[in-house]
């Protein structure tokens, strides 16, 4: 199943696939696992968010959305929740990856940013853009130090409301579906 990846002991490792969707639960958080093997050509989307927090569920959102289309084989869609973590544990074998996430860059709700890794090496680590606690940034910065990332695009979106609840504002809505749109054009 999986391998002990530098030294953290893997335990109580879940998941639930159907058809090119993955949905991931960790019991512990910060145990994380990978499968080592030579890269195949494989798309990675990963959408991270907490969908109790109002526009921060965008990211999940957007791969719910994204997983509901008859998509390629070799594409497979992840619910990373609000674990950027588990980002690990599929990215070493993936020939390009795609992630969404809520992003705070300062631009007006509803503003979608599109970067690249080379965008993103520029940026500090710390979670400055994420509403998450152990940011994607601090997650690629941490994977660069152990290896070679596949080609990577981030997408965020700016969110209005990191709220309690369920429902995202209606310029947060717009803003999933042109992320969808976007991935869908890259993929397909």
């Amino acid at each position: 199943m999986c391998e002990v990846f530098m030294n953290f002991e893997i335990s109580e490792f879940m998941h639930r696939k159907e058809k090119n969707y993955i949905e991931y639960s960790y019991k512990r958080q910060g145990y994380y696992c990978y499968n080592g093997g030579p890269k195949v050509s494989k798309t990675l989307i990963i959408g991270f968010g907490n969908l109790l927090m109002g526009d921060d569920g965008a990211g999940i959102h957007a791969v719910r959305r994204l997983a509901a289309f008859p998509l390629p084989a070799q594409v497979e869609v992840i619910d990373g929740g609000v674990n950027s973590f588990a980002a690990l544990t599929e990215i070493h074998n993936a020939a390009k990856v795609i992630f969404i996430d809520a992003m705070q860059g300062g631009g007006q709700p509803g503003d979608v940013y599109c970067l690249t890794l080379a965008d993103f090496k520029a940026l500090p680590s710390g979670g400055e853009l994420s509403v998450h606690e152990f940011s994607l940034a601090d997650t690629l910065y941490l994977y660069r130090q152990m290896g070679e990332l596949p080609p990577v695009i981030i997408y965020g979106i700016e969110p209005a409301n990191l709220d309690w609840g369920v429902e995202l504002s209606p310029s947060i809505g717009a803003a999933v579906e042109n992320v969808v749109s976007k991935v869908l054009s890259e993929i397909l």
